[in-house]
C-alpha cells in the first residue's frame, strides 16, 4: 500500500501502538500516512462532550479524545513507532452549523445518531436542549463552531531505526 489515511480516528482507538503497527505492516517502504486528530481547544467537541458530561450521558471513551491533540504529541508518537515526519500543522475549519436544524441533524443523522438513539427520550431531549442553548450562546458571542485539528504526514522509514545504548 502506498498511502494510508486516518482522519479523526487514531485518538479514539484503544491501542494506538497496535493501530500504527498495522498501518506500518500494510505500507510499503516509503509509503505515507496522513493522520488528523482534534485539538484540546476544539469548539465542536467541547460543545457536545461538555453537554454529555453535564447530562451524565458521556459514553466510556477508550482514550482521552484530546490525548494526541498537539503537534509535539503526534510527532513523538509517530517517530517512536518508526515513521519519519514530513509535515505537521495546526488546522481548523468552520463547521456548517447555522441553526437548530444543523444541530438536530448531527444528533439524529450524524456521528451522534447511534449514541443518541440509545438514550431515553427525556435524556436525549435534555441533551439536545443544552447543546442548542450553548450553541446559541456561542453565536450570540460571535464564537464560530469550528474544529481545531492537528494534521501530520509521515513516511514509513526506509530502514528500521534501532535505538542503541552504550555503557562506558
Amino acid at each position: 500500500m502506498d498511502v494510508y489515511v486516518s482522519n479523526m480516528c487514531i485518538h479514539m482507538v484503544s491501542d494506538q501502538i497496535k493501530f500504527l503497527k498495522e498501518a506500518k505492516r500494510v505500507l510499503r517502504k516509503g509509503g505515507k500516512i496522513g493522520l488528523t486528530v482534534p485539538c484540546k481547544e476544539d469548539g465542536m467537541m467541547n460543545l457536545f462532550i461538555s453537554n454529555m458530561k453535564k447530562n451524565d450521558v458521556l459514553p466510556p471513551l477508550p482514550n482521552n479524545p484530546w490525548s494526541l491533540g498537539s503537534k509535539n504529541n503526534m510527532i513523538k508518537l509517530l517517530q517512536e513507532n518508526g515513521f519519519e515526519v514530513r509535515y505537521c500543522w495546526d488546522d481548523h475549519f468552520k463547521l456548517p452549523y447555522f441553526n437548530d436544524d444543523s444541530i438536530d441533524f448531527q444528533i439524529n443523522h450524524g456521528e451522534l445518531k447511534p449514541f443518541c438513539e440509545a438514550l431515553a427520550l427525556e435524556k436525549k431531549n435534555n441533551l439536545r436542549n443544552d447543546i442548542i442553548q450553548d450553541f446559541h450562546e456561542m453565536k450570540k458571542n460571535f464564537i464560530p463552531l469550528q474544529m481545531k485539528l492537528v494534521s501530520i504526514v509521515v513516511v514509513k522509514a526506509e530502514k528500521e531505526l534501532r535505538h542503541m545504548c552504550r555503557w562506558y
